[in-house]
């Protein structure tokens, strides 16, 4: 697992989580620059702990089935 691997996760689950958290944060009315804010926030958050997971499974040699694709 090498950075670049790591970085195109955290891209991919940050956007995804961000635009699904703002949308929801919308529709339920909450006006779209606090939307923007608590979803950057929580998007954020939930791609950290995602990428650090991946590493804590790497320096542990469990095996990661969300990792499968790096090569290893």
């Amino acid at each position: 697992m090498n950075l670049r691997f790591l970085v195109k996760r955290f891209a991919q689950t940050f956007v995804l989580t961000f635009t699904l958290l703002l949308g929801v944060y919308v529709v339920q009315g909450q006006d779209f620059r606090a939307a923007a804010v608590d979803a950057l926030l929580w998007a954020f958050i939930s791609a950290s702990i995602f990428v650090g997971t991946a590493l804590y499974y790497k320096k542990t040699s469990k095996p990661c089935a969300l990792c499968r694709d790096d090569g290893e």
